[in-house]
């Protein structure tokens, strides 16, 4: 059996060939799939999305434990958005049924006020991002955390400049190999914890006040004091 990191490789290579051959623009996985010479659910499987990666985590939680809850997706799935198109929804969608969990296909929500109601009625808030390039300060938890939702995000270092791992939020470790049982057990044992989940919802709501618009602006007039005295 080959490595998961060999795997991967061949599957980069292979979206190299293709991006080299056929360019960039209208890249789908099923080219990437027939380069590379495996199927298109092991591309995905290997390349998670952030709600591919909460369908697997959630599976695995106890059904006893999951019984109470229900998975909120919001978010859109055009690939005009940067999403995977309605092909995709369709997998992901056919994934839940097959794991006989009940998801709510929310969609997106461009009204702020709608979008904060949606973070106060949810138990806990999850952004899994698998993207260890590309994300530079994700708003989303942030927002969860102003609402008095309480969080959980993966391990990347985006998430560091204001999740403090066991203080105001979980977090999980990508590592290597599927990810999916560690995002699970952070999962499990913050489902099982009220009171640790309160603990997160109070903390959050502190680390918020860091973040607000008036800091945020003194701290770009010190960055670009300092730079115009450099």
């Amino acid at each position: 059996m080959r490595a998961v990191s060999d795997r991967t490789a061949d599957i980069l290579e292979a979206a190299c060939r293709v991006i080299a051959r056929d360019g960039a623009d209208g890249l789908r996985m099923g080219q990437v799939a027939r380069e590379a010479g495996v199927s298109s659910a092991l591309i995905h499987y290997y390349f998670a999305t952030r709600a591919d990666l909460l369908l697997r985590a959630f599976a695995a939680v106890p059904a006893q434990q999951r019984r109470a809850w229900r998975v909120v997706v919001v978010g859109p799935h055009e690939r005009s958005s940067g999403a995977g198109g309605k092909e995709f929804l369709d997998t992901l969608q056919q994934m839940a049924a097959q794991l006989q969990i009940d998801v709510d296909w929310v969609g997106p929500v461009f009204d702020r006020e709608a979008l904060n109601a949606i973070y106060r009625r949810a138990r806990i808030f999850v952004y899994p991002s698998t993207a260890a390039r590309g994300e530079a300060l994700p708003l989303a938890p942030l927002e969860a955390m102003a609402q008095g939702c309480p969080v959980v995000t993966s391990d990347l270092l985006c998430f560091r400049d204001y999740l403090a791992p066991d203080v105001n939020g979980a977090c999980f470790e990508l590592g290597t190999g599927d990810p999916a049982e560690r995002f699970s057990s952070a999962l499990r044992i913050l489902m099982a914890d009220e009171a640790l989940q309160r603990r997160y919802s109070a903390a959050g709501l502190a680390t918020v006040q860091r973040f607000t618009l008036p800091r945020i602006a003194d701290a770009f007039i010190d960055d670009f004091t300092g730079l115009h005295r450099g």
